[in-house]
């Protein structure tokens, strides 16, 4: 797992207290999110820069879970928002983190 997810999980578990199945689902929506960047991004497996994510790249990846996210078909409507409450907390998370003065992704962490 992503280092900065593994960090926003064990976030989301020992500060916030959130569940076991909650910080689980959060985590593998979040290494799925990762897995379809680097794919878009022709990665092949290697690390993703967050600070390389932009707007343009999350809508994308939340039109293909609306339309095909799951082996082709569409996620059912309450995935998808939980898909997006996830990706909404994580970046806030490390939004809040000061990643870095040029990090793209603070342009939409409010927004998602």
């Amino acid at each position: 797992m992503d280092e900065r997810i593994q960090s926003f999980v064990t976030y989301l578990t020992t500060v916030k207290g959130f569940s076991r199945n909650t910080t689980e689902a959060y985590g593998n929506d979040l290494v799925q999110m990762a897995d379809e960047l680097r794919s878009v991004r022709s990665l092949n497996g290697s690390t993703l820069d967050w600070r390389t994510v932009d707007r343009a790249m999350l809508t994308g990846y939340t039109v293909h879970l609306r339309e095909k996210g799951n082996g082709g078909r569409p996620y059912a409507p309450a995935t998808v928002a939980r898909k997006i409450a996830a990706i909404k907390s994580f970046f806030s998370f490390i939004c809040g983190s000061h990643v870095g003065p040029l990090f793209r992704v603070t342009l939409c962490c409010s927004s998602l």
